[in-house]
């Protein structure tokens, strides 16, 4: 049985759902449905690195827990074209000029629906987005479904394109997990997306198998990765004397950000697409007017 509750960081409603083990989520709606934290095992296991009070929920620099949409990771200068037209994204990564992550993170999602049944938790969200900022007026309404168990979190996120012209995105998420030391890992074979000063994509990539075997996070990694066509996509990330989880993800998510900014927590970002895609078009989607597609995104508790 779970028992749904609300409390505030700030001016911020978060909506907690769990049950009696403390198996559960916990939600932001007003911060693009970013979850404040998830819990997971028999033991109700917290995984992420929660928000505290102030400008990290307030702003959310760190992006953490953040559905990025229309696009993941950095946008050189903000700008892009589509149909020959040229559309300019805010600068919020001001020491580089880029744009970050799109918008959806600040955006308010609708609570559509929370279903329990035995052992499982759904919530529905929404968001109905008219196309009304300058620098992406693509109509489309987006789905966001959270489904968790005992031991698995997923995540639906589904896109239709209620405009009458193409649609330009890309989507991510940027979950930091939290680990009581420094975490191990393991990756499949890929390839790393070479990048300038700027953290821009040069266009180059090279193999990358350095993380098949379980080992300890070694160095810092800020890096983005293509997975082979033939992957598949699973990270084991996990400590010693903790927790391990599996990352996983369906084939319309090529590639994945890694992020180590401290000794125990490290992000793993399922990518669309890559590095300034909106501009070099490596894994954008353009979806045809009244086309629907849905990304999926899996974290399991071992």
């Amino acid at each position: 049985m779970f028992t749904q509750n609300s409390y505030y960081i700030g001016a911020y409603e978060v909506i907690s759902i769990r049950n009696k083990q403390g198996v559960g989520i916990d939600f932001i709606p007003k911060k693009g449905g970013a979850i404040h934290q998830l819990y997971l095992g028999k033991l109700g296991i917290p995984i992420l690195t929660p928000f505290v009070e102030g400008d990290d929920i307030k702003y959310n620099p760190a992006c953490k827990q953040a559905l990025l949409f229309p696009f993941p990771n950095r946008l050189e200068d903000g700008t892009y074209t589509h149909d020959q037209k040229e559309y300019h994204f805010p600068i919020n990564e001001k020491d580089r000029n880029n744009a970050l992550h799109g918008f959806l993170l600040n955006e308010e999602l609708e609570v559509d629906e929370v279903t329990t049944k035995e052992g499982e938790i759904k919530i529905e969200l929404s968001l109905t987005y008219k196309g009304q900022y300058s620098f992406y007026p693509f109509p489309c309404e987006l789905k966001i479904t959270y489904i968790v168990s005992e031991n698995l979190f997923q995540l639906h996120f589904q896109v239709e394109n209620t405009g009458k012209s193409s649609l330009p995105y890309g989507f991510g998420w940027h979950p930091y997990f939290l680990f009581n030391e420094q975490p191990n890992i393991s990756m499949p074979r890929a390839f790393e997306q070479l990048v300038d000063e700027r953290l821009l994509p040069t266009g180059e990539e090279i193999f990358f198998d350095d993380l098949l075997a379980y080992t300890t996070v070694k160095r810092h990694f800020d890096t983005c990765f293509r997975f082979e066509k033939t992957h598949p996509s699973t990270i084991k990330i996990g400590s010693e004397n903790g927790h391990q989880l599996k990352i996983s993800s369906d084939d319309s998510m090529d590639y994945v950000q890694i992020y180590t900014p401290s000794p125990t927590i490290i992000a793993v970002e399922p990518l669309s697409c890559n590095i300034n895609a909106l501009r070099n078009k490596n894994g954008i989607n353009s979806l045809a007017p009244s086309q629907t597609t849905t990304h999926k995104i899996n974290v399991s508790l071992s």
